[in-house]
């Protein structure tokens, strides 16, 4: 708003900045809008409206989180995911957003991509309290996923069930890891 508003000061003849200028009344509006469906956990329309806002505002990061909220809430993970790694390109040193990438691959039973992303955490900030303890947890049930694989490839059955029975004692709830 106030970046379209200088460039319409100093150049009133700039008809692209004044039609952007125009429109920004608007799109607060419909921000405002949004928020009303997120607070009714409405998501579909919400989700309609952030696309909508998202052509006009490709770059905020906020609505990228709110859309992933949505997409939550109707069960999208994967949509979800999407957003919410676009948030970490548009923003820096965003651990939360890293955090919460971990945390929903390791929901669906990515255990690789989740580790993936915990490092990209602990890249930022090594002694992260939450990034740090489910790295831990994460590394050791990914390496018991990796050698019940391997052992499943090598039909060695009895080394696959040991390992399976360890990812299964390390990870007692979530679903798609088990």
């Amino acid at each position: 708003h106030i970046d379209l508003e200088n460039v319409v000061r100093k150049e009133p003849d700039n008809e692209d900045a004044q039609r952007q200028y125009a429109m920004v009344n608007a799109l607060k509006e419909r921000i405002e809008e949004l928020r009303d469906y997120i607070n009714w956990n409405n998501y579909e329309p919400a989700i309609e409206l952030l696309n909508d806002l998202l052509e006009y505002i490709p770059w905020d990061p906020s609505l990228r989180e709110l859309r992933s909220e949505c997409y939550l809430g109707l069960g999208n993970v994967i949509h979800a995911i999407s957003d919410i790694r676009t948030v970490t390109k548009l923003t820096s040193d965003n651990t939360a957003a890293y955090f919460k990438l971990a945390n929903l691959h390791y929901q669906i039973g990515e255990a690789e991509e989740s580790l993936a992303e915990i490092r990209e955490c602990l890249k930022l900030d090594p002694e992260h309290k939450d990034c740090y303890p489910l790295y831990k947890k994460i590394k050791k049930v990914a390496k018991f996923l990796i050698a019940a694989k391997d052992s499943r490839e090598r039909q060695e059955w009895d080394e696959c069930v040991s390992n399976a029975q360890k990812v299964l004692k390390n990870e007692p709830t979530i679903e798609g890891i088990r």
